[in-house]
């Protein structure tokens, strides 16, 4: 008797829903941290995205969905190979390539910036504990990250201390060939606005009203083979005042007194 094994169908397997990829990132006129050989311009992740109409459309080939596919075809192959499990997570890689001095760096760098500005203004720049680091909002940055995700395009604007986040969808009523376009929603829009308060920024708003745009954002890490990068000594124009920080520590101590 012979028995003839069955080559698992890569379609029995099924990629998660949840396709990622950092779009672009873009300099506004009004940065003035952390441009160094930047210019104000959109820098694409991607070919095949056009972002027009001051920012409100944005046109997406639809190849770009299959770009990955060849790698997720293998990985679905491999998933089905050593285990039960039917999903497997979608993966999109990106490269910047360019000379030395170029700004492939810097524009890694502007990315964080945008990111730590972000969680700064949502969950305060308040410590959080005795002996832990707490958030630093960065003055002087201008720019905006694009991202897609859930099916959805995502926009994160910060000019000084204002911060914006919105959202786009497809538009069904519009048919282009090879393209889909997005449209931006402006019920879905978030402005947070806190040039007012000082020297300690606050948690914006309530969290049900935070979480449906905190659970569209993206989880990072960096992570760099050189020994010199990251130094804390080339960021130091980027640094609060000496006061500005007292004011935050001796915030800190008089709730823990209060409390007490």
């Amino acid at each position: 008797m012979r028995f003839h094994l069955r080559r698992p169908r890569m379609q029995d397997a099924t990629l998660i829903d949840d396709r990622f990829q950092i779009i672009a990132v873009g300099l506004s006129e009004n940065t003035n941290v952390g441009r160094r050989s930047l210019k104000e311009d959109l820098y694409f992740f991607y070919r095949g995205y056009q972002i027009i109409d001051n920012g409100n459309v944005i046109k997406c080939e639809r190849r770009l969905s299959d770009c990955g596919q060849v790698f997720n075809d293998y990985l679905v192959e491999q998933s089905l190979k050593v285990s039960k499990t039917k999903t497997v997570p979608h993966i999109s890689i990106s490269a910047i390539v360019g000379k030395n001095g170029s700004g492939k760096s810097t524009i890694v760098e502007f990315v964080l910036r945008l990111i730590n500005n972000f969680s700064t203004m949502m969950f305060g720049e308040q410590l959080a504990g005795e002996g832990l680091e707490h958030l630093h909002y960065i003055d002087g940055v201008g720019g905006e990250l694009y991202w897609s995700m859930d099916e959805r395009i995502y926009r994160l604007t910060v000019i000084g201390r204002q911060l914006e986040l919105d959202c786009y969808e497809i538009d069904e009523d519009i048919e282009e060939d090879n393209q889909d376009v997005y449209k931006l929603v402006p019920s879905r829009n978030l402005v947070v606005d806190q040039d007012n308060i000082e020297p300690i920024l606050d948690a914006y708003g309530e969290v049900e009203q935070m979480m449906p745009y905190l659970e569209h954002f993206f989880y990072t890490v960096v992570s760099n083979y050189s020994i010199y990068a990251y130094n804390t000594l080339d960021y130091n124009d980027e640094s609060n005042s000496v006061d500005y920080e007292q004011n935050i520590y001796q915030d800190f101590h008089q709730g823990i007194v209060a409390k007490d």
